[in-house]
């Protein structure tokens, strides 16, 4: 619901009204997002402002989405499932790793290797 009278691409909203936000089409927006079909990780590391404000994965305000923790600790569930019977080893040259490049960390690289089974030296 508008908080305040105002403009959205030009179409007057006014307080009190329903606004609904096509989260599946910003999310894929060629204004927004270079190559916005590809997976690219990287993207998440230098967001415009635009980025920050058009990704609305859970949605916004009283209407987002009570999954939005859930999904998280989902996520996490379905990793480890996943990974459970792997060693992961990462090396970096500069950084230490943080959440959202653990998958690309800067300037190195990850390795997943079954247990049991010795991985080849680089």
């Amino acid at each position: 619901m508008a908080a305040t009278d105002h403009e959205i691409a030009g179409v007057s909203v006014r307080e009190g009204e329903h606004v609904l936000i096509g989260t599946h089409a910003i999310h894929r927006s060629g204004a927004v997002w270079d190559r916005p079909l590809d997976v690219c990780p990287s993207r998440w590391e230098k967001l415009t402002d635009d980025q920050r404000r058009s990704y609305l994965p859970f949605g916004k305000g009283e209407g987002m989405c009570p999954a939005n923790g859930f999904a998280l600790k989902a996520l996490e569930h379905l990793g480890c499932l996943i990974l459970r019977n792997y060693r992961g080893e990462v090396r970096l040259r500069r950084r230490k790793p943080h959440a959202r490049t653990l998958l690309a960390p800067p300037a190195g690289w990850t390795r997943l290797t079954e247990n049991g089974v010795t991985p080849p030296r680089p």
